[in-house]
């Protein structure tokens, strides 16, 4: 479950987020669309702790983000739009280094990662 209760973010003078309100349901699925600037990336950082809002709450399965980073990493995943640093790996080699990142490897994170790219129907982009 996600809540978001008049979520605020400015960059100097300019708003980023003016009073986003949202609530999704357990097995509801959303998605953020909009122009550049809208503040679609602005709120994905701010619902996975890696940004601070500077007014309102956001709220992921009853534990407030700013106060529960911690748990809350455990309960969400956050895949940028850029690869950032890492633009030499392939596909597959990207999901294997995040899986590290939680421990699993080798061929674990091998099977699960090719799972993961079958199930967004990338296969063909593996490598």
């Amino acid at each position: 479950m996600l809540e978001i209760k008049d979520l605020t973010k400015y960059y100097g003078k300019f708003t980023a987020l003016n009073n986003l309100n949202l609530h999704i349901n357990k097995g509801e699925i959303f998605g953020f669309v909009g122009p550049n600037g809208a503040g679609k990336t602005t709120a994905m950082k701010i619902i996975t702790g890696l940004l601070s809002q500077d007014s309102g709450k956001v709220y992921v399965d009853g534990y407030e983000v700013k106060t529960n980073s911690k748990e809350i990493k455990k309960k969400i995943g956050y895949m940028p739009d850029f690869f950032g640093v890492y633009d030499n790996l392939k596909a597959i080699e990207y999901m294997e280094f995040f899986a590290s990142i939680y421990g699993i490897e080798g061929k674990e994170a091998r099977e699960i990662s090719l799972r993961l790219i079958d199930l967004v129907n990338l296969s063909d982009h593996t490598d």
